[in-house]
């Protein structure tokens, strides 16, 4: 069991954000005029509409589960398949009933917004059996807030050092992609709740071989890169002995970026920094830009980066893949919809989608915002977070721990139930 030591941690006491605290399991969103219920209890259709018009509208609800790695809707027939009522039978039912002493929040204590949908999106890599839970370095949370009309993504890094409530031998302070080896989806969103104190609503996942199809598709997705990044995937590539086209020469070369003075420009990394150009990527080439974080072992090139970086590039890759459907033809939109549904696994239930379909066509105009947890750069002095080493059972465990609990829930909290106003957090290319 990893190191369950004391820290200077405390149950948050106070919030200075004015956040809605509303602990129930009735879910709604209102968007202007238009009621969606998403409670798991709900059992009657929001509107009833002609066939066709409910295909084209469930294929641009899928602007808003793939964008996210989650789930693509057509007819009722590809509405069952990503659905996951099995995995809600044989995975536990997670529950924190108590604040645990050391901040750990209980399920009543958890904040929520009946105008904000808050939904866990996870990349998973391939299981080894039904009975493996598999591997996710991919942990986004999706919030839907159609009071302020925003879209927010928060990242939350793999390696972050959180108590998992596994209500087992388990149980204990670890990384926070071992909630996932561990319990898969559900314990990783009980994981989250209890140390960030934040509902969410829902979850999806999509294995990463299904991200490739879903870009190859909709026929490649068009992304701003680097020549770095250019090279890494080619390096990949080759290192993988992937059968697949590489990027374009012509893309691959360095062309830094200067300022009005003729100096360059330097990243967080102390990197000069690069001018990107649009690409674009087939499924494979795009899958192994969301998973660049930096290598010194491709090709003889010291590619720098990490889990920030990736992060970064994967709210990128969410961005792309809503513009790419807004301009998709209807062609391979139904193309990518019968390939990829029954490869997504989700505990929306048949009668959320369906209700979801009423307000899509305006959520998709919402302006997108991003955020990262832990809190701060690495370069920032007043970041809410540091590199820390354990050694339990004398094996090495290297985490990046949180400093403080009580500003960093308050911030998160912040960023998912109020207006966003920060134009650094918008997200762009």
């Amino acid at each position: 069991m990893a190191y369950q030591g004391k820290r200077a941690i405390t149950p948050e006491k106070k919030k200075k954000e004015k956040v809605i605290k509303q602990p129930t399991n009735e879910q709604s969103i209102v968007v202007d005029n238009d009621v969606v219920d998403i409670s798991s209890k709900s059992t009657k259709s929001v509107y009833k509409k002609k066939n066709t018009i409910i295909q084209v509208v469930a294929i641009v609800m899928a602007v808003i589960f793939v964008a996210c790695g989650g789930a693509l809707v057509y007819a009722s027939s590809i509405i069952d398949s990503i659905t996951d009522d099995s995995a809600d039978k044989d995975t536990k039912n997670y529950t924190v009933k108590d604040d645990r002493g050391n901040g750990v929040i209980s399920d009543n204590k958890l904040l929520a917004n009946k105008d904000v949908l808050n939904v866990m999106l996870f990349g998973q890599d391939n299981k080894d059996s039904k009975y493996d839970n598999g591997r996710s370095d991919t942990m986004i949370l999706l919030s839907v807030d159609v009071t302020n009309k925003q879209i927010k993504l928060t990242s939350f890094l793999r390696d972050t050092y959180v108590y998992i409530p596994s209500g087992d031998d388990f149980e204990g302070w670890y990384k926070l992609n071992e909630s996932y080896n561990h319990g898969g989806a559900k314990l990783t969103v009980k994981t989250i709740e209890s140390n960030f104190g934040i509902k969410i609503d829902r979850y999806a996942i999509v294995d990463f071989s299904g991200f490739k199809d879903i870009i190859d598709a909709l026929g490649g997705l068009t992304i701003p890169i680097t020549g770095n990044e250019a090279r890494y995937i080619n390096a990949q590539i080759e290192h993988n002995n992937q059968k697949c086209p590489k990027v374009a020469k012509k893309y691959c070369k360095s062309v830094y970026k200067k300022d009005k003075n003729g100096k360059y420009s330097y990243d967080r990394n102390g990197d000069k920094v690069e001018i990107t150009r649009k690409v674009k990527l087939t499924g494979k080439q795009a899958l192994w830009y969301a998973r660049n974080r930096g290598s010194t072992e491709l090709g003889g090139e010291n590619f720098s980066g990490n889990d920030w970086d990736r992060t970064d590039r994967q709210r990128k890759v969410i961005k792309a893949l809503i513009d790419e459907f807004k301009g998709a033809s209807f062609t391979n939109l139904v193309s990518a919809v019968e390939k990829v549904g029954p490869m997504v696994q989700t505990n929306f239930k048949s009668n959320e989608i369906t209700s979801l379909f009423t307000c899509v066509f305006k959520i998709m105009k919402y302006p997108m915002y991003q955020f990262n947890v832990p809190i701060g750069e690495e370069s920032d002095q007043n970041k809410l977070w540091f590199y820390n080493t354990y050694y339990p059972n004398g094996q090495k465990y290297d985490v990046v721990e949180i400093n403080d609990w009580e500003k960093t829930r308050s911030k998160v909290a912040n960023f998912v139930f109020n207006k966003v106003t920060d134009k650094k957090s918008k997200l762009t290319y």
